[in-house]
This record gives C-alpha cells, structure tokens and sequence, in this order.
C-alpha cells in the first residue's frame, strides 16, 4: 500500500470543506512551485499538492516514465481522498497526467473530478510537432529550459544543481513524450484551459482541441506569457481559477 502522505502534501487540511483541488506539477516540479497560492485560492476549499517521486523530499526515489503506471499507483493513493467532491489542475505534465488519471478512475468505476483545470498541454490526441526533449544532449538540454523560461536562473547556472535535476527532468518528459493516446468517450466534467499567448511549444489551436474530452462545459483562455504564463500572469491566472473554483463550490451546495 503506498503511502499518501507521500505524494499528497495538504498545507491547511479541511477535512469538512465541500471541495478538495488536487494540483499536479510541471515536469520537475514539486510543491514548492505551488507555495505562493493558498493565498490566491478560496478559502474554504481544500487544496492537496501533488508531490511526484524524484524530487525535494522524495529526491531519492525512482521517478516515473510511464504515465499509465503513475495513474495507475496515484489511483491507489487517492482513492482515500475520493468521498468528497474534487477538482484537478495540472500544469503542463501535470495537465495530462490530471486527465489519464481522471480517465483510468473512470475505468476502475471509482468516482470522477467534479471539473478538470489544464495549462500549457496541447490537447492529447494531436501528436508531438517537436523532436523529444527527453534524448538531447545536456547541454541542448539545458538550452531548451532557458528558452521555456520555467527554470529559475540560479538553478540553470548552477551545474551542480543541474546535474542533481537531470536525471527527474529526462524522466518526467519521457514519460510526456512516450504517451500515446487511446481514444475513450469524453468525460462528463468540465474542463478548463488555459494558455500563454506566447507559449513557443503549446498553440491556441492545440489547446482548443481540448474541448473534445468533455459532454460537459468547456472553457478556454489565453493569457499573457510563454510556456510558464502562469508566472508571467500569476495574479490574472489565480484570480480567474478562484473563480472558477468558487463557481463550482457554490454548484455543489
């Protein structure tokens, strides 16, 4: 049985709040990319940060390059969490391993996201445009973190750190660029997007096709930004998904 306090770190557990929001990182993100926001974020939903194998206090451990074996291991450990009403958001990697792992809850007949959030992914059925990041060299990809702009400046100039985060970052876009899509029925939540109008890697158009997914409402915005918009327009961004959060808690009472 894997452990949950593990993988899901609750900065202000709520144990009553109607709504719990699980977000899921970028590749090589952790918790930490997330600190900042409770105080964006409603304060009456209960928000879970999703903490991956391979990075800060899980350094040690193996990270995974298989997303179907990570929904599948992460459906175990959630499934303690699934008697109340919940919400995904993802960033970028994390965007659709949200929406594998919402598909395979549906397989497995457990319960289903009350709404889905997704940033900077193009939808999962449009194949890849670019040559995978995952088998260039270190140094072409270090040169290609510089340019998605997501990686902080005192960690890409620092060699020691990058060797430390290499070996996490090669296995999360693996995991990224390995996934091949199987069409399933669209899913019954809504879903959101979101995108950064100056995003080099991720198009409006790829973030359109998302609407596909859903039987249910679909939302899609463009902000100012590139790949990690999110920061460019944190304010802008946060303000919109509390009051997306906020909408749905209010549909749920």
């Amino acid at each position: 049985m894997l452990k949950s306090d593990l993988w899901i770190v609750t900065p202000k557990p709520m144990p009553q709040a109607k709504l719990q929001l699980f977000c899921f990182p970028h590749a090589g993100g952790g918790v930490a990319f997330f600190s900042h926001w409770l105080s964006f974020l409603p304060a009456d939903i209960e928000v879970h940060f999703v903490l991956l194998p391979g990075r800060e206090n899980r350094f040690k451990e193996s990270p995974y390059t298989d997303i179907h074996l990570l929904t599948h291991d992460f459906s175990e450990v959630i499934s303690e969490y699934l008697n109340r009403p919940y919400a995904f958001y993802g960033h970028s990697m994390g965007g659709l391993v949200s929406f594998e792992l919402a598909r395979y809850l549906r397989r497995s007949r457990q319960s289903s996201p009350a709404h889905i959030f997704v940033s900077a992914h193009r939808a999962p059925q449009i194949p890849a445009r670019f040559p995978p990041l995952h088998k260039l060299s270190p140094s072409e990809f270090l040169e290609t973190l510089r340019l998605l702009e997501g990686t902080p400046t005192q960690i890409l100039g620092n060699p020691e750190m990058m060797e430390l985060m290499y070996p996490t970052l090669q296995s999360d876009l693996q995991l990224c660029e390995t996934y091949q899509y199987s069409p399933e029925p669209p899913l019954q939540c809504p879903i959101s997007v979101y995108g950064g109008l100056e995003d080099p890697r991720v198009s409006s158009q790829d973030l359109e096709e998302w609407g596909v997914h859903t039987y249910s409402a679909f939302q899609f915005n463009m902000l100012a930004g590139g790949h990690f918009f999110i920061q460019d327009s944190k304010e802008t961004f946060l303000q919109m998904l509390s009051q997306e959060l906020k909408q749905l808690h209010f549909s749920l009472k």
